[in-house]
């Protein structure tokens, strides 16, 4: 399962710390986490690069997208991943930060894992297929850069624990259950 988050006005682009998505759709709003309503982006709308001074034109991400997206107003929502097209060598990355509260759910991934293990419940123990699983990648909210060698512990619904560090691009280990559920994820900074 993969969770794509809306792009919105003001989230930023992985070229500077000061490029951010300026024009989204104006009909279709999402709330971010202080409840400020923040127009929706959509794939040919724009964004300013700071690194290279020029407004760029929202193009889907180069990560293969199976899932559909929200049409608004004719055009493909842009989400978590999407490119900018600005005069810089490589296209910059919308990082989704205020419109995460709208998310894509893709299940189209979701499939049994090949090995099974061992999964302590009460008191006796019982081998359970691990049909779901999910990773993560932390970031700086600021900059949207990679949280490197970051301690975390994730809870899932059923009350499974995992820790561990984050990889060298920000990566968690993949938690794997064997039905869907909510995962909490707390960072240790």
């Amino acid at each position: 399962m993969t969770i794509y988050c809306a792009a919105v006005e003001g989230d930023p682009l992985s070229s500077h710390k000061d490029s951010y998505v300026i024009r989204g759709a104006a009909p279709f709003r999402i709330a971010d986490q202080s409840g400020r309503l923040r127009t929706a982006a959509r794939i040919g709308d724009f964004a300013f690069c700071a690194a290279c001074g020029t407004e760029g034109t929202i193009v889907e991400g180069a990560r293969l997208r199976r899932h559909r997206r929200t049409n608004i107003l004719g055009r493909l929502q842009a989400e978590d991943g999407d490119h900018v097209a600005c005069k810089c060598a490589t296209m910059p990355t919308i990082f989704s930060v205020y419109g995460r509260r709208h998310r894509i759910v893709d299940d189209s991934e979701a499939r049994p894992a090949s090995a099974e293990v061992a999964v302590s419940s009460g008191f006796a123990k019982s081998s359970v297929a691990l049909n779901y699983d999910e990773t993560f990648t932390l970031r700086d909210h600021a900059t949207g850069e990679p949280l490197a060698n970051v301690r975390y512990r994730v809870r899932t619904s059923s009350k499974a624990f995992f820790e561990g560090t984050t990889d060298t691009v920000g990566r968690t280990q993949r938690i794997k259950t064997s039905k869907p559920g909510s995962i909490q994820l707390d960072v240790q900074l």
